[in-house]
């Protein structure tokens, strides 16, 4: 069975279409704290992915911010262990920040995505210290 020009064509362009979407790309860094602050820029759209590590203490309190000046970005938090998504803390009416006290100690992440459009952004985290327990007062 041999194959016309047209329909070679048509295979080769299904092939190019399936390497396109299967190049993804997942940017994985680690959030640097400042002091109390941490700042990192990106640029996600279609099927990539930012991913941002940072370690929380039990009781710290964490605030989450993104500044965009197109598309917003959508995020997922994720806790540590085998924990997909954080259950904890509240979401802002915006869609563009969270904040939460921190049930576990351990290592989170940040997902980053927009799909399908493209945004550039700005996430800010900001951390208040875990307040000593107030026993026997």
């Amino acid at each position: 069975m041999r194959l016309g020009q047209k329909q070679m064509v048509m295979a080769l362009a299904v092939l190019v279409g399936l390497s396109v979407s299967a190049t993804a790309k997942h940017k994985t860094r680690s959030l640097k704290f400042k002091g109390s602050t941490a700042v990192a820029s990106g640029f996600v759209g279609g099927e990539n992915i930012d991913t941002y590590w940072f370690h929380a203490n039990k009781g710290q309190v964490e605030s989450v911010k993104f500044r965009t000046t197109d598309a917003k970005p959508n995020f997922t938090i994720s806790g540590p262990g085998k924990n997909p998504q954080v259950e904890f803390g509240q979401m802002g009416g915006d869609g563009l920040s969270w904040n939460g006290k921190i049930e576990k100690a351990g290592e989170y992440s940040i997902d980053v995505t927009s799909n399908p459009e493209t945004s550039h952004y700005t996430l800010t985290v900001v951390r208040e210290k875990a307040k000593p327990s107030q026993h026997g007062k």
